[in-house]
């Protein structure tokens, strides 16, 4: 029991390291494209790479008066706006950018929108 809890924490964290990795090789592609449209399909590789991050964080305001796929499109925007804005010559991972930012997001539509 003990040996498949950590085998499947193993897992898991050998897919967020290369979860990040990838999220990290992309950007600084994109970063050094010089060819707008390249960096563009670079930047939405990006974005739909991390989606699943975006919606598990609007599902945490699941049944709290707003529509789940109102509150995923509000991060899955905030998202996109977070790929476009992020500098990874600043020297951060992309996800203590985009977490924020996708849940003050979130939060600003519910804050709006539910009450």
């Amino acid at each position: 029991c003990i040996s498949t809890i950590t085998r499947r924490t193993s897992e898991r964290s050998s897919s967020e390291v290369e979860h990040k990795h990838r999220t990290d090789q992309l950007l600084e592609q994109a970063a050094a494209e010089t060819d707008r449209a390249r960096r563009q399909a670079i930047l939405d590789e990006v974005v739909v790479l991390n989606l699943p991050i975006a919606h598990s964080i609007a599902g945490r305001f699941r049944g709290r008066g707003c529509a789940v796929e109102d509150l995923e499109q509000t991060a899955a925007m905030a998202l996109v706006r977070a790929v476009r804005d992020f500098d990874p010559s600043r020297g951060h991972q992309f996800l203590s950018y985009a977490v924020p930012c996708i849940t003050g997001s979130v939060k600003k539509y519910f804050r709006d929108y539910a009450w």
